[in-house]
């Protein structure tokens, strides 16, 4: 082999590298991109992880952004853990389009109370195609409670196209502070082509279950239309209770569960 073509193999084998070199750089690059919460080019919004969705969230809280008319997308499936209440004292409101593009929101959280739900905010716009598995939600009655999972009780939204599966662990420990707890509702809206598989574990020593004078009232879907100003349609619920603890509820007089 002659100098030159020894030259031409050398010139190339560089080429060839820095070529592959500057490729992974890009790689990276679109990998870095891709993190957080983002504008795209087409001036949507991109939640690509938990810390992208904390931003959103905290965006309409703290900082009194209300992404009118903006369409916000969920990228990837995430997992968040909610540890503290969201203070909802200023009315931080959402009046967009939060799409999640059937993706996935694992959702744990030690106690569930007012201002933990998924969306901690009076929700004015539409939240769709969303999957959403509670992987870790208790329910305490060591105090009076009056929320539902996804969205505050100022909400008058619409909720389309959501699925919502896990486990509700409801721990009665006070025998006169009620319970009122629901998977979907809003203040008025529309709720359409949604489902609940949620299954709800109620427990109880039998001397609270004996002297339990409170209401109970879990359920999937909200209030009875004729109580609320929410529209169903076509929406059903496949979870389960557990009948133990129902039948023995249910059988004293002054026990009430709806």
């Amino acid at each position: 082999m002659n100098e030159k073509s020894r030259n031409n193999i050398y010139c190339y084998f560089i080429i060839s590298i820095i070529t592959f070199l500057m490729f992974c750089g890009l790689m990276i690059v679109n990998v870095k991109a891709a993190t957080g919460f983002t504008q795209n080019d087409n001036g949507e919004y991109e939640i690509w992880d938990s810390n992208g969705f904390n931003d959103f969230k905290n965006q309409i809280i703290i900082d009194g952004e209300d992404f009118n008319n903006q369409i916000v997308v969920l990228k990837n499936d995430i997992s968040i853990k909610v540890n503290e209440s969201a203070d909802d004292s200023n009315w931080p409101e959402f009046d967009g389009e939060f799409d999640g593009q059937n993706h996935t929101i694992n959702y744990s959280t030690d106690q569930f109370e007012k201002g933990k739900e998924i969306f901690p905010f009076d929700v004015e716009g539409t939240i769709k195609n969303l999957k959403v598995n509670m992987e870790e939600l208790q329910l305490d009655n060591d105090n009076e409670f009056n929320n539902s999972l996804l969205v505050n009780e100022y909400s008058e939204c619409s909720l389309i196209g959501i699925e919502v599966t896990g486990t509700v662990n409801v721990n009665i420990t006070n025998t006169d502070n009620n319970i009122y707890f629901t998977v979907f509702d809003s203040m008025s809206g529309k709720i359409r082509d949604c489902s609940s598989g949620v299954n709800f574990d109620i427990n109880a020593s039998q001397n609270t279950l004996n002297s339990f004078k409170a209401y109970l009232n879990i359920s999937e879907f909200g209030n009875t239309p004729s109580a609320t100003r929410t529209e169903f349609i076509n929406c059903f619920s496949y979870g389960t209770y557990n009948n133990t603890f129902i039948n023995q509820l249910c059988s004293g007089s002054r026990n009430r569960i709806n």
